[in-house]
């Protein structure tokens, strides 16, 4: 019966050291996670960022974002404008879509002047045509003859 008692104390000795070490090991981890929360403080940054600050920062990265691509492509369209209607400068980017506008009127009546010259080209030659095969029909008869 002592035995069993010395034992019961002892188990009862042992349980009391593990949750002795359990908590001790709770409280380092609550420590642990409040260290930085500490080193914020202590860097006067105490105050976390809210979810509005959040949201702000993240319009401000799209928007820059945005500008960004919108500033390659004003680059990427000056790229395909030739330098003479610029000028050596960079302008501004009203005055690049003016010149845009410009640019594409030109090319546009170009393509129109183009075109008709090109079906007077291809009227012509059919005329030619005709009156080549009328020569060489006159040859062949005269040949023939």
């Amino acid at each position: 019966m002592e035995k069993a008692r010395r034992q019961q104390a002892r188990q009862q000795a042992q349980r009391q050291q593990e949750q002795q070490q359990a908590q001790r090991q709770q409280q380092e981890e609550e420590q642990q996670q409040a260290r930085p929360i500490q080193q914020l403080r202590h860097l006067k940054l105490a105050k976390l960022p809210s979810r509005s600050s959040h949201e702000r920062y993240d319009r401000n990265m799209t928007e820059r974002d945005r500008r960004t691509e919108l500033t390659q492509r004003f680059g990427a369209v000056m790229k395909l404008v030739p330098a003479e209607f610029y000028g050596e400068r960079v302008p501004s980017k009203y005055n690049m879509l003016n010149i845009f506008i410009s640019y594409s009127q030109m090319l546009t009546k170009e393509e129109a002047r183009l075109r008709s010259e090109k079906e007077r080209l291809k009227e012509l030659n059919r005329k030619l045509q005709i009156a080549l095969q009328q020569r060489q029909d006159i040859l062949f008869a005269q040949n023939d003859a």
